[in-house]
């Protein structure tokens, strides 16, 4: 994912790889010809190999910060399928990192909005590079600050203090969803660390 355009009415990330997916079917059109002398098996097997890849690949998302609109609209498309939502800049609580582990012992990322209904993937798939990820974060969370919510918590601020921040406002529940993103928690044990600290916030500590 990289940022598409930046003014001060937009933000727009977007990861595509259609290209690959072109490129793959194109490759897959000459064997599928090919395949037609008789006797050619060989063909047939790897234009079908090159166009289940093309299928594979046939991946695009868009994320974009509408100041106009007050909002953050995203699109995903994945084997033909689409879903896409909008969600105004009042309800996002923040921008999320999600991590998977990837071949070999590696770790992938990936973005997420998060908003009180839980977090929001910005793609559908995890990539590699963890400082590209968190200044594409960063960048995001800055935006927001900036046109959208000037409660959000700063970019690349302490966990605690954006926790602090949200429970003040009276925003636990994306509070939680915020904890359980930073530190990979399940629900019980986010739960249980934001209502902790809303009683230290509460006995004034």
């Amino acid at each position: 994912m990289k940022i598409v355009r930046q003014s001060d009415t937009e933000l727009v990330l977007r990861e595509s790889t259609l290209w690959i997916s072109i490129v793959l079917a194109l490759a897959a059109l000459p064997l599928f010809y090919a395949s037609r002398l008789p006797g050619d098996r060989g063909n047939l097997i790897l234009a079908i190999f090159f166009a289940v890849g093309a299928l594979v690949w046939l991946r695009k998302a868009t994320v974009v910060f509408d100041v106009a609109e007050h909002s953050v609209r995203w699109r995903r498309m994945r084997f033909f399928r689409s879903v896409s939502g909008t969600v105004p800049f009042s309800e996002v609580a923040g921008i999320g990192t999600e991590s998977s582990s990837g071949h070999g012992g590696s770790t992938l990322y990936r973005l997420t909005l998060l908003t009180g209904q839980g977090p929001i993937p910005f793609t559908d798939t995890y990539g590699p590079g963890r400082d590209h990820w968190t200044q594409l974060r960063d960048v995001a969370q800055r935006f927001l600050q900036t046109h959208g919510s000037s409660a959000l918590p700063a970019p690349g601020s302490d966990l605690d203090a954006s926790l602090r921040s949200l429970l003040l406002r009276g925003r636990r529940v994306e509070a939680i969803r915020l904890l359980e993103t930073a530190e990979h928690l399940d629900l019980t044990a986010a739960a249980q660390r934001v209502n902790q600290l809303a009683v230290r916030i509460k006995a004034g500590k």
